[in-house]
């Protein structure tokens, strides 16, 4: 199968890790399929990669003044198309200039789901969400959907065929390796990654009131509490990043919002606790005999409990989550929008 993919993220030009986000889809396709990606460069070029995936890159500049970035990717995009027998945009924002029934959209966030209260943000929300998403919602052949909080939105807004099939996670890039361990750098730490979703009153709180635990926090700038228990860390490479999971108490990551989220599904991977909210999107992915719930803690002292062991948790992670088994899904929808 010839499968066209477009994404705004890939390798290392993106916030994600090269091993992580939702682009990591392309790479698992890779291995029985013929995959062209289509993303964005400092320079237009094309080559094939390590994977040997064929990378269309557009000339983009970092800052994506009004998605001119994903406008230039959907166009190249449209410009190929009779070339693949399938087009999956990997994200909405790569869709406008694609033609209707042509597409297959994966959707992350939704208004409804995602909670913006950052008024700086709203010419953002009109353009991402009334113009750019809403014409990819009713244009898309077929829709998947990383969390259930956003299929039910769907359901009762949206015509187009929809479906719920999870976030993946590379379970062979984040696997635990003793190698990585170290003695004491950050004392024993809680570990929280990224900012997308997170309750900040709420984890401020749990660092105030675990002053004898170290908090390392990567990604968050100033929206963190300064104090002697906390570490800010910012543009760490993979495989730091994957030391701090091998040596990490449990991932701390209580949030106000949830569809899929990549930190959780790698520390599940990594085989550690998972510390987070009861809320809506979490409980595709999470229960209590998985992780522990912040609303189970006691004046917000944070309490491991006596759950599952690193191997069943990331047993758990590889059974559920990895792309190996997450792909056959893709494929088949493939396959049933080809007849």
């Amino acid at each position: 199968m010839k499968i066209l993919y477009l994404t705004h993220h890939w390798g290392n030009n993106s916030h994600h890790s090269e091993y992580s986000g939702f682009q990591r889809l392309a790479v698992f396709a890779a291995k029985n399929h013929e995959v062209t990606v289509v993303t964005w460069g400092h320079i237009e070029t094309e080559y094939i990669d390590k994977n040997g995936i064929k990378v269309i890159e557009i000339k983009a500049r970092d800052r994506d003044y009004l998605f001119l970035k994903r406008f230039k990717i959907s166009l190249r995009g449209q410009r190929i198309s009779n070339n693949y027998q399938v087009i999956h945009a990997l994200y909405s924002d790569c869709t406008f200039f694609l033609q209707k029934d042509q597409f297959i959209l994966t959707l992350h966030v939704l208004p409804g789901v995602v909670k913006y209260s950052n008024l700086y943000q709203k010419l953002f929300i009109q353009l991402k969400y009334i113009l750019i998403q809403k014409r990819a919602l009713k244009r898309a052949k077929a829709i998947t959907c990383v969390s259930l909080n956003i299929f039910k939105l769907l359901e009762k807004n949206i015509k187009t065929k929809s479906s719920f099939i999870p976030h993946g996670i590379d379970v062979e890039y984040w696997k635990p390796n003793e190698k990585l361990l170290y003695a004491n750098k950050y004392e024993e730490f809680f570990l929280c990654v990224g900012s997308h979703g997170v309750d900040f009153p709420l984890l401020n709180k749990l660092i105030e009131m675990n002053r004898s635990f170290h908090f390392v926090v990567v990604g968050m700038g100033g929206l963190i509490s300064i104090g002697t228990n906390v570490t800010h860390l910012t543009n760490i490479s993979d495989i730091d990043l994957k030391t701090l999971y091998m040596n990490c108490k449990a991932v701390v990551r209580p949030l106000t919002f949830a569809t899929a989220n990549n930190s959780i599904l790698e520390g599940l991977s990594m085989g550690k606790k998972i510390i987070t909210t009861r809320i809506s999107g979490i409980s595709d992915y999470l229960n209590e005999e998985i992780c522990i719930f912040t609303d189970q803690f006691q004046n917000f002292k944070i309490d491991l409990q006596d759950k599952l062991d690193a191997e069943s948790i990331r047993k758990y992670a590889i059974d559920n989550f990895s792309w190996d088994s997450l792909l056959p899904l893709y494929v088949q929808l493939y396959n049933s929008e080809l007849i």
